[in-house]
């Protein structure tokens, strides 16, 4: 983990968006104490964690279907509470958020054994709340940026509305999900790409990834995450890191 950890990286303002401040706050809740037993896990952008080929797991605000054959009057489409359930008749609530679909689908099936005999049922998402990339700092327009295969950093940036005149552009962050739900994280030169048309140095994002883009050099990260998150957290934010009790 790195967030803490760092040396020199960029530094920020106060007047950043309060839609980046509210992300990096989950971010650091989600990585307190890491510091302590682990070193900085930033690494160059070609070695970033290709996206994990576990099966997926329901999320937050992701809609599911839950089919029922034998008995269709009991199909319900329902969306995952930001507490990780969903109600469904006549069983009431279920955790979701964090289940692999067959998972899911074995615990509903047994809920409603009770009352009806050999419950056929198929649980689908419909939606994907993770679909989608999250883009901030120094860019016109921060917020979720939809995923779709083959999505690169500077794409990505300008479906953000393009950097700000203010944006380092050679110390963008892209951070990702690593190995056991450890985020790792890149500086890309962005500046490279767009003025020196070096095309080659863009990066295939994956979904949930995080990109921030500084105002200026960190002298401190310390100092940045005493500036922008101190007095925010908690601040749960669930972007792809799998912080969800099973």
């Amino acid at each position: 983990m790195f967030i803490g950890c760092w040396g020199p990286m960029g530094e920020d303002s106060p007047g950043s968006r309060a839609g980046s401040t509210v992300v990096l706050a989950g971010l650091f809740a989600l990585l307190l104490g890491a510091c302590a037993t682990s070193g900085p896990a930033i690494v160059p952008a070609s070695t970033l964690p290709p996206p994990s080929a576990e099966p997926y797991r329901v999320r937050i605000a992701d809609v599911v279907e839950v089919a029922f054959f034998r008995t269709p009057e009991l199909t319900q489409t329902r969306q995952v509470g930001p507490d990780g359930f969903i109600s469904l008749n006549p069983v009431g609530q279920v955790r979701a958020a964090g289940l692999q679909l067959d998972e899911l689908t074995a615990r509903v099936r047994d809920l409603y054994a009770s009352d009806f005999e050999d419950p056929r049922v198929t649980i689908s998402v419909t939606q994907y709340a993770a679909m989608q990339v999250w883009v901030g700092g120094q860019v016109n327009a921060a917020g979720m940026v939809p995923y779709r295969d083959g999505l690169t950093l500077v794409q990505a940036l300008m479906e953000a509305g393009g950097l700000t005149d203010n944006a380092r552009t050679d110390q963008v962050l892209v951070i990702r999900k690593g190995a056991g739900a450890q985020p790792v994280g890149a500086l890309v030169n962005v500046d490279d790409i767009l003025s020196n048309g070096e095309l080659s140095s863009d990066v295939a994002l994956a979904v949930s990834d995080m990109v921030f883009v500084p105002r200026s050099r960190i002298a401190s990260l310390n100092r940045f995450i005493q500036q922008f998150i101190r007095n925010n957290l908690p601040i749960p934010f669930v972007l792809g890191f799998d912080v969800v009790p099973r």
